[in-house]
């Protein structure tokens, strides 16, 4: 899975180095959307920084552990979605994904998922994927649920923000389950 094409104008590409810069401003230019709902955002202070998370995710992705893309509109960077913890020993990975302020609402992020979950299925062998995302977060928790997630329930003060301790819905998808909806949508011609 090196690239993906989510609608006429919308791409999926594997991050690479080459990137830093443009995700380092992505980043940058959201810093203050991304900050309300990630820990992370704090950490990242300059291109250089930037670029020590690609090399992590290509060196993860060369032991097919994890698979980082850049979602891009027209070849504008817009978002980040990530495929993890693939050699998992419970066949257990996990999505991860956000787009700028200014690009939410298309269904790109949805389609992004939709295609990470696909792949952890189909091509990883992987038998449940996870996605958390922040309870009180209605737009991140929208994706999971637009895919067919299930909610598994809520853990308590799970993630660590500026503002304190926050609490995580937890979605999940079985292969089975994705593999019967795929199946169905064949089926009723969707």
């Amino acid at each position: 899975m090196f690239a993906y094409s989510l609608t006429d104008r919308t791409d999926m590409k594997l991050l690479e180095p080459e990137h830093s810069e443009a995700l380092f401003q992505l980043t940058d230019d959201n810093r203050p959307l991304l900050s309300v709902w990630f820990s992370w955002v704090a950490g990242v202070k300059s291109p250089y920084d930037t670029r020590a998370f690609i090399d992590d995710l290509n060196r993860r992705r060369r032991i097919g552990d994890a698979y980082g893309y850049g979602v891009y509109e027209e070849n504008r960077l817009v978002g980040v979605a990530e495929l993890s913890d693939v050699n998992s020993p419970d066949k257990c990975g996990r999505i991860s994904y956000w787009l700028s302020e200014k690009d939410r609402g298309k269904g790109r992020m949805t389609r992004a998922c939709g295609l990470l979950t696909a792949f952890a299925v189909k091509q990883c062998g992987l038998n449940r994927v996870v996605i958390r995302v922040a309870a009180d977060n209605p737009r991140g928790r929208a994706v999971p649920e637009r895919l067919g997630y299930t909610l598994e329930g809520i853990a308590r003060q799970a993630k660590r923000r500026e503002v304190g301790f926050v609490d995580m819905s937890i979605y999940s998808m079985l292969a089975s389950e994705w593999a019967e909806m795929d199946r169905m949508s064949r089926y009723v011609g969707y």
